[in-house]
């Protein structure tokens, strides 16, 4: 299980999407998540413009445009935004942005886009350690943001899948259980600081393997030495559906299989498959002409 102490930071670059600024005071059970992204000034490379990043289908389709973020002091400050006002690729990946704008003196916890994966060398794989921080709204907090933590582990990493936007492009899955209020909810891959792992087979059973050293050298690029590394894998948008067939006067035996839906009556839940698109498509988004020029006349 990730040891994320050394990173709780990342828990305030989460924020929560209501309807209204009504919905946000009272903490409506209703809306979505997202996190702050923030990219770098061509002119100062060592500055960054934060904006507001979320799905599509959240912000747009829904209507949750409301942003409520949480200070580094605990309070919450409420941003009133229109679904209008935010960017999406039409017809591409499930995600929207806006440049956030705050008063000088707040600074809440961001990413940057240095802290991602990179999409070009696909250095995040199948087994790494995953978990995501949104917003559960059963318990998300009135005066104060409570994001709440999921873990898991990745599964597959591109699989072709129908996004909300119909989209049908690659998308990271994990094992990993989510619900409602999740979707646009950050995804991190994790890694503790090694350079050696062991190899799935023991070159010489018969030798003491307390007495040989049988690691081999990682291929990971990242997360090597003493540190504990975790970077964003991508935003989450969506979870694999089942069905769940209602079996009426049955008493059914360890030993009787059935499938899982034939006739009658059934509902719709989730599986514990949770849909991430990558990070490096945050990254195209965040490149699209109205939100870089922000950046370019700074």
């Amino acid at each position: 299980m990730p040891d994320i102490s050394a990173s709780l930071e990342l828990l305030g670059a989460t924020f929560f999407l209501y309807h209204c600024r009504e919905d946000a005071i009272k903490g409506t059970k209703y809306g979505g998540s997202g996190v702050i992204i923030g990219a770098p000034l061509n002119s100062r490379p060592d500055l960054a413009l934060r904006y507001a990043v979320s799905n599509w289908h959240v912000v747009c389709k829904d209507g949750a445009s409301v942003i409520r973020l949480s200070l580094p002091d605990g309070r919450i400050h409420i941003v009133d935004t229109d679904p209008s006002e935010w960017t999406f690729l039409p017809g591409q990946q499930d995600l929207a942005a806006i440049p956030l704008q705050l008063p000088k003196d707040m600074s809440p916890a961001w990413v940057s886009t240095s802290q991602f994966v990179d999409g070009e060398t696909s250095d995040a794989h199948v087994g790494d350690d995953v978990f995501m921080v949104g917003r559960f709204v059963d318990f998300d907090g009135i005066e104060t943001n409570k994001p709440a933590t999921r873990f898991g582990t990745i599964s597959l990493m591109d699989a072709p899948i129908t996004q909300q936007t119909g989209y049908r492009g690659n998308s990271i899955v994990a094992d990993m259980h989510s619900r409602t209020g999740f979707s646009g909810s950050p995804v991190y891959v994790y890694r503790p600081g090694t350079t050696r792992v062991l190899p799935f087979s023991i070159p010489n059973p018969s030798i003491d393997i307390g007495k040989i050293d049988v690691a081999k050298v990682t291929r990971r690029k990242w997360g090597v030495g003493n540190n504990v590394v975790v970077r964003l894998l991508g935003i989450h948008w969506g979870q694999f559906p089942e069905l769940w067939e209602i079996k009426m006067g049955l008493s059914a035996t360890a030993s009787q299989e059935h499938a899982l839906v034939t006739e009658g009556a059934y509902v719709r839940g989730l599986s514990g498959m949770t849909c991430i698109i990558p990070a490096c498509d945050i990254i195209n988004l965040l490149n699209h002409p109205e939100l870089k020029s922000v950046r370019d006349n700074l």
